[in-house]
């Protein structure tokens, strides 16, 4: 028998990861081999308005391709991503680990994924979050997981259900998919279309050019004098205008 992690009441084993809830406390938990562990969720705090807002400026952003906030956006879901969470302590003090508890491809894991002081521990048998989905059980193993803290003291460890909506679109006869964190807002885009790089790079080449080529335009190259100053600023002078002119439109068109 083991103890339950919210009221210290006894929880039977049993083999594989499964969901339980405690006879006593009746607080959600995961049995896994070897332990009983207590399971959290980290309360949304974007609706998919205010959701659907972040998407859009990140498609308006400079790596998107140009008209992307104009593609067909689905309704949004609100999905829960399961995240080991531990709490050890070493030869530097305590510190915390977290990592994905499943094995799709759902967010891009750039950044940790628990935001700081979020975490609510789930009680009783109802959902707390009324027109979410369910949460999904890992499919990465608890045992994997300590197996990655091997040297630590474990003190505690425990399964966080992370919110995100996803949204599917479509642009130019192609289907997408992206995540924005519910809890912060951040979007994780997974692929998507890309503005093309020749435009920027033969703009960073013909400035380059426009830059070197009057000072040579305005020497005497057969009898070898320098260019006059005041022809060669006329003519930086002129070329800044249309460097900036050129950029613009490249950021537009691109």
């Amino acid at each position: 028998m083991e103890k339950c992690p919210v009221c210290g009441g006894e929880v039977s084993r049993t083999l594989g990861s499964t969901w339980a809830s405690c006879p006593y406390c009746r607080s959600p938990l995961l049995v896994e081999e070897g332990a009983v562990m207590a399971r959290y969720a980290v309360r949304p705090s974007l609706d998919p308005a205010a959701a659907l807002r972040s998407l859009l400026r990140w498609m308006s952003g400079s790596e998107p391709v140009v008209g992307l906030p104009d593609a067909a956006i689905g309704t949004p879901r609100l999905e829960w991503l399961p995240v080991w969470f531990a709490r050890t302590r070493g030869k530097g003090g305590e510190r915390t680990h977290e990592r994905r508890a499943d094995d799709a491809a759902v967010l891009e894991a750039r950044r940790r994924l628990i935001p700081p002081a979020s975490m609510i521990r789930l009680t009783g048998d109802t959902h707390p979050f009324p027109g979410a989905s369910d949460f999904p059980q890992p499919t990465v193993s608890a045992a994997a997981f300590r197996a990655e803290l091997e040297g630590e003291e474990v003190l505690e460890l425990a399964l966080v259900h992370v919110p995100f909506y996803r949204f599917t679109y479509s642009f130019r006869g192609m289907a997408y998919t992206a995540a924005v964190d519910a809890a912060r807002g951040e979007v994780r885009p997974g692929p998507f279309p890309k503005k093309a790089e020749w435009p920027f790079n033969l703009l960073a080449v013909a400035t380059l050019l426009a830059y070197v080529l009057p000072g040579f335009s305005f020497t005497g190259v057969a009898t070898g004098q320098p260019a006059p100053a005041a022809a060669t600023l006329i003519a930086y002078a002129a070329i800044l205008p249309l460097s900036a002119a050129v950029a613009w439109l490249v950021a537009k068109l691109f």
